[in-house]
């Protein structure tokens, strides 16, 4: 007679707004957010001719620029055609972002150096040179579809990594400089047509907790104008629903 075992209750995702993508675990999660990439560049260069893609350089997302270079489906993403853009970058700070997205992505990809675009903190005005190029190289698209294609971010922090969250969206440049960090803002990001925010594990139910109890937090500024918004936890990360 077999012994008896009890079944895992289904996670229950959180509340939050734009659509939750729920998975088994850790390696699912990032395989779904991988997979949606890949779809969205594909899409893209077959609509537009390019790929203009938003990664942040946070650790939390290395496993996930990991699997986009290892996974042999994955490695028909359209690099050739892609634009790498960086949302942030602090001045001072060691490895710096850029330093772990090319290291991770921009060197094994295949990506023109030149269609690499850092942030370069050394410079006169950072925040203005940055979002100049990003106006130079996204105006050559048809009027409407000049904007980027992806943004990926981590919800790693207490708030994301951008600038001015606390200003209101339609006051805000695309890029600015904030308390030390140069950053895109809500106003860019909102304006992508997907942002993916990547949310699994313990660390991320606490901080799920907090943000739905918090109606002022920094993470509520993100909310797409004209794109489509999904959030990717594993089973971790919804227990926070029965400790609500």
């Amino acid at each position: 007679m077999s012994e008896p075992y009890a079944l895992e209750p289904e996670p229950t995702p959180p509340s939050l707004w734009g659509r939750t993508v729920v998975c088994e675990s850790l390696d699912d999660s990032i395989g779904a957010l991988a997979a949606d990439l890949l779809h969205q560049a594909m899409a893209c260069v077959n609509a537009f001719g390019s790929f203009h893609l938003g990664v942040s350089g946070d650790p939390m997302l290395e496993p996930v620029y990991r699997r986009l270079m290892y996974d042999p489906p994955l490695r028909s993403l359209p690099w050739a055609k892609t634009h790498l853009w960086l949302v942030d970058e602090v001045a001072g700070e060691e490895p710096t972002r850029f330093g772990v997205v090319d290291e991770l992505l921009a060197m094994h990809s295949g990506v023109p150096r030149s269609q690499v675009h850092r942030i370069r903190p050394d410079v006169t005005d950072p925040a203005g040179s940055y979002q100049r190029e990003l106006q130079d190289v996204l105006e050559w698209r048809e009027r409407g579809h000049d904007r980027l294609d992806m943004i990926v971010l981590a919800l790693a922090d207490a708030e994301p990594n951008l600038a001015l969250t606390g200003l209101r969206s339609d006051a805000q440049p695309l890029v600015a400089q904030d308390a030390g960090r140069i950053a895109m803002t809500p106003r860019l990001v909102n304006a992508s047509r997907l942002i993916g925010i990547f949310a699994p594990g313990v660390d991320c139910r606490t901080r799920l907790l907090d943000l739905q109890k918090d109606a002022a937090s920094p993470w509520r500024s993100i909310r797409p104008t004209g794109g489509s918004l999904h959030w990717y936890l594993d089973r971790e990360a919804c227990v926070l629903a029965q400790d609500a």
